[in-house]
C-alpha cells in the first residue's frame, strides 16, 4: 500500500469509532450482540481483487448491520479503503 494509506487509516478508524457511537445510541449493547450473517461481494477490477462486506447483527430486539464498502487484496492482505457505515434495520 502507498503513503495515502496510512494518512487513509485514520479516517477509516474514525469512521469504525463514530459507527459503533451511533450503535450505542441507538440502543446496542455490544457486549450481547448476535451474529446473523454476512453478505460478501467479489469483484476483479482492472486485475485487483477487491470486497463489499456487510456483517448483519442483533442486539436489544434490534437488527442492524456494519457495512465495509471497499476492501482490495494486496500481498496476501485485506485492506479496508472505504469508511465504515452502521445501519439500524427499520422494524
Amino acid at each position: 500500500m502507498d503513503e495515502n494509506y496510512e494518512s487513509d487509516k485514520t479516517d477509516i478508524t474514525s469512521s469504525w469509532h463514530a459507527s459503533r457511537h451511533q450503535a450505542e445510541l441507538a440502543g446496542i449493547d455490544w457486549s450481547s450482540i448476535k451474529y446473523r450473517g454476512e453478505e460478501i461481494k467479489l469483484e476483479d477490477r482492472s486485475g485487483a481483487d477487491t470486497a463489499k462486506i456487510i456483517f448483519h447483527f442483533a442486539s436489544n430486539g434490534k437488527e442492524f448491520k456494519i457495512r465495509f464498502k471497499r476492501l482490495i487484496y494486496i500481498d496476501k492482505r485485506w485492506y479496508l479503503i472505504s469508511l465504515i457505515k452502521f445501519t439500524l434495520k427499520e422494524s
